[in-house]
């Protein structure tokens, strides 16, 4: 076997599924960008939200009150997640 195609294949792979898959991520979840942001440390709970309502606000303004709440990176995308779960009602 070429020893090369190991290095190959894996550039292949991340070029047509990889990435895409990650694109993907990003837009399902803004919370994924946030912790690209952070260098996947952490998120601040404010920031998840904000991002995740800001598509269904429609113009509206959105306020929160409170402590900066930061949150690890393991949290972070779940959070995400389950707030524009509860915000989209189920539905997306």
């Amino acid at each position: 076997m070429d020893p090369a195609l190991p290095v190959l294949l894996h550039r292949r792979l991340s070029s047509t599924l990889i990435a895409p898959l990650h694109a993907k991520i990003a837009e399902a979840n803004p919370a994924y960008n946030l912790l690209t942001e952070n260098d996947w440390r952490s998120a601040d709970v404010k920031a998840i939200v904000e991002r995740t309502l800001a598509p269904f606000a429609g113009g509206r303004r959105i306020a929160m009150n409170g402590p900066e709440i930061q949150i690890s990176a393991k949290l972070t995308l779940p959070e995400g997640l389950s707030c524009k779960m509860v915000i989209a009602g189920g539905r997306d």
